[in-house]
């Protein structure tokens, strides 16, 4: 009986790690396009980190990282790619003048519509 328990385990760790090394093949696979053309819109493409990869039905959002004129990693900032289209999140002004701010803030927005349908 115990012989059998253990072959048993033998098995479904097998399992979890065909299941794993699939999932992470598919993830590759499945995300592969929007890497590369979020990669593409970077100064250094060849740097460009990404996590928290979501897919809608006819977008795709994330976080990447990538390289900085200076050579150093400039941080995390938010994309969505959509019909072939990356959008970055956008930067805050410089200027701290009226039209600055209100065309800011009405690209924020834009920019979490656009999020919302990684979710869809």
């Amino acid at each position: 009986m115990a012989e059998h328990l253990k072959e048993l385990g033998f098995i479904a760790a097998g399992f979890v790690i065909s299941y794993i090394g699939f999932g992470t093949e598919l993830f590759g696979r499945e995300h592969g396009d929007v890497m590369d053309a979020v990669a593409a819109e970077m100064r250094d493409p060849t740097s460009a980190q990404f996590r928290n990869i979501e897919q809608g039905t006819t977008t795709a959002c994330g976080e990447v990282n990538g390289r900085n004129a200076y050579g150093g990693y400039a941080g995390f900032t938010e994309f969505v790619y959509q019909n072939g289209i990356v959008k970055f999140e956008p930067e805050k002004p410089a200027s701290f003048d009226a039209d600055s701010q209100v065309a800011y803030y009405n690209s924020v927005a834009q920019f979490a519509r656009l999020k919302q349908e990684c979710y869809r």
